[in-house]
């Protein structure tokens, strides 16, 4: 990589950086707006729903990404046209399945998460929506390399969610249902920004979208990227049906300054990305994956770093308004190197789906799956008197399986290489 490419790169990474660290401190400070609601754990452990539910359209920024990244010739281009009218209907289609399947068991889902207004429910399938389109959207963006729009949809996010949330809290004095009505109308404006420069691609185009090709694509993915997202979302859900709303609130506020630190880690990622699938579509070399690693992991250390020296100073700022939550800083420590693996590991996944290396989706998978059985088991059998202590188990148990999903990713990250030098040595 040459030493302007180079430049480029981190002006890039540095824009979405900053983009993602001024939406991550608004979404921060929502937390002083909600956390004197009397159903704040209710909030939190809805946003982790739809986020939850929204893992099935997770592999769309991949492969979106990988198609606008690809698409460098006429057909190319007809084909992505195709490609984005055929997903952005099956984006809805699937939806709606969502949202009649909540409408048929609305009253188990409302029991398990001990929701009171089942309105904030149906307010939280709008999110699902919104979130389902935000990867879509984004990955056009950046398999585009519009950096820029992408960056002000990353921040729209916050910002849009601070602004709704604030009319909802401070103006109609709302619960839960407001506050998540105004993290609709942050998502919706990060999807409509997002949606917006891409509007050329809806045009009609003399290519088929062939949905069975897609799928063998986007199936791998979304198991890749899902299972992760799973792991750093799911902690939250599980808690909230196992414990009061008053008690699982205390890990909410926990949970919230893990996303900090998930925030601050992904823009390098996100650049990476599509320079990695851009460079195999021209059969370039391209230096991004080894200097969005080297910045992801320095970031996500200091960050854990910092807050184990000073583990109340992040609740202290988020909850400057409820002491309450400030016991909660005997878990930071815990939390954040808990989180560390997962972020590493998810630049090293987005190098490896990137290269089209789908093998490791089964494993990332399968780890996902044994992430939820051994919380669910743990929570039903443990005593919940003490619930630091318990929560400290559930915590735990997260930092075991984010290391399973880093050795994995390492090793076929490694063996993709190791194959890599092999080619490039034995060719004349």
């Amino acid at each position: 990589m040459s030493s302007e490419s180079k430049v480029t790169f981190f002006k890039q990474s540095g824009w979405l950086v900053i983009a993602t660290g001024a939406s991550g401190l608004f979404l921060m400070a929502v937390y002083p707006l909600v956390s004197n609601l009397k159903d704040f754990a209710i909030y939190a452990s809805l946003l982790r729903v739809f986020t939850v539910l929204g893992i099935a359209t997770t592999g769309l920024q991949i492969v979106m990404a990988q198609d606008a990244a690809a698409a460098v010739t006429s057909e190319a281009k007809a084909e992505l046209r195709a490609n984005v009218r055929g997903v952005a209907a099956g984006i809805f289609a699937l939806w709606l399945l969502i949202a009649v399947v909540c409408g048929i068991f609305q009253d188990e889902i409302a029991r398990e998460l001990q929701i009171t207004d089942q309105r904030a429910l149906w307010v939280t399938m709008g999110l699902v929506l919104a979130q389902m389109f935000l990867p879509f959207s984004q990955g056009l963006l950046q398999g585009m390399q519009n950096f820029a729009w992408l960056g002000w949809s990353i921040m729209l996010n916050g910002l849009g969610r601070i602004v709704g949330i604030a009319v909802a809290v401070l103006f109609f004095k709302s619960q839960a249902t407001g506050a998540l009505a105004g993290a609709l109308f942050g998502l919706g404006s990060a999807v409509a920004v997002a949606l917006w420069p891409a509007r050329g691609l809806f045009r009609s185009a003399d290519a088929n979208f062939e949905w069975k090709s897609w799928l063998k694509r986007v199936l791998p993915l979304t198991a890749g990227v899902g299972s992760v997202l799973f792991v750093m979302n799911a902690d939250m859900i599980f808690v909230q049906r196992h414990f009061p709303r008053e008690v699982s609130a205390f890990y909410g506020a926990v949970v919230m300054i893990g996303v900090g630190l998930v925030t601050i880690t992904t823009p390098m990622a996100a650049v990476m990305f599509p320079k990695v699938v851009s460079s195999l579509a021209r059969a370039q070399r391209t230096d991004s994956f080894r200097m969005a690693l080297l910045g992801t992991a320095a970031l996500g250390l200091f960050g854990a770093i910092t807050c184990t020296i000073f583990p109340s100073l992040p609740l202290r700022i988020i909850f400057f308004n409820n002491p309450t939550f400030w016991v909660s800083a005997q878990l930071v420590p815990w939390f954040m190197w808990a989180m560390l693996p997962v972020t590493v590991a998810n630049v090293l996944i987005a190098d490896l789906l990137a290269k089209r290396c789908f093998a490791v989706s089964f494993w990332l998978l399968m780890i996902a799956i044994g992430y939820a059985i051994a919380v669910e088991q743990y929570l039903t059998f443990v005593p919940k008197e003490d619930y630091f202590a318990a929560f400290k188990g559930v915590v735990l148990r997260l930092g075991m399986f984010s290391l399973m999903l880093l050795a994995v990713s390492a090793f076929y990250s490694w063996r993709i290489r190791t194959k890599n030098r092999a080619s490039r040595s034995s060719s004349p």
